[in-house]
């Protein structure tokens, strides 16, 4: 694992060629860490990423609702959610249509869908629109990926050479350096080759998961071969 000044002397080692980070917390250590993170959206809008499938437990308290909040990092469901409540063995799975379906199906059908954006937060709406006070719900997700704000801050990504290939191709961008096509080249390479590494574990593993959205019906797919 990378962390942020690691991830900094690396690419200063490059740009600069010195191991000695830019002053912390200074007008050219702020830019690199702002290209970083920018990188890290890029890696984490590219792909479903094992490293950030997360799980939330929510409660439903007080009264009834036909509503949940999401996290706040929420970027897609995973897996369909499981129903936990009085008389449900081992929870109940719900699927998930998109919102203009809503009228074709019944107001007793179980389904759900999702409102809401990134800046204001998703909600889950459920249908029939009463989940029972005391019942709880398990949400797989797919997370936003966190950005890097401290020098010992770790990117959370299997291969942060794409990370710093991807910052040095910015850098050199905005040079107008033309080193900065063959940096980009090797962050796409970097990319690439995170993607097949995980679809072999997908090949390993995903056999017995049999419950799937309609996002991860194409895990399978490698780019560049199919």
């Amino acid at each position: 694992m990378a962390t942020l000044n690691s991830l900094i002397s690396d690419i200063s080692s490059v740009v600069d060629q010195t191991t000695t980070v830019p002053t912390q917390g200074g007008a050219e250590w702020n830019l690199r860490k702002s290209w970083i993170n920018r990188a890290i959206e890029e890696y984490g809008h590219a792909y479903d990423w094992e490293a950030l499938r997360k799980i939330a437990w929510v409660s439903v308290t007080g009264v009834s609702q036909g509503s949940l909040t999401m996290p706040m990092d929420f970027r897609k469901m995973a897996r369909m959610p499981l129903y936990f409540s009085s008389g449900v063995a081992g929870g109940e799975e719900w699927s998930e249509i998109v919102p203009d379906e809503i009228g074709a199906h019944n107001s007793t059908d179980k389904f759900f869908y999702m409102l809401g954006d990134r800046g204001s937060g998703r909600t889950m709406i459920w249908n029939p629109a009463t989940i029972a006070s005391g019942a709880s719900l398990m949400i797989t997700y797919f997370a936003f990926p966190t950005s890097l704000t401290s020098p010992g801050d770790t990117a959370l990504l299997e291969n942060p050479e794409f990370l710093i290939n991807r910052t040095i191709a910015y850098i050199f961008e905005a040079r107008s350096d033309s080193r900065f096509q063959g940096f980009e080249a090797r962050a796409r390479e970097n990319l690439l080759s995170m993607i097949d590494g995980q679809n072999d574990t997908s090949r390993a593993f995903g056999e017995n998961d049999n419950v799937k959205t309609r996002e991860e019906k194409y895990w399978g797919f490698r780019v560049g071969r199919d």
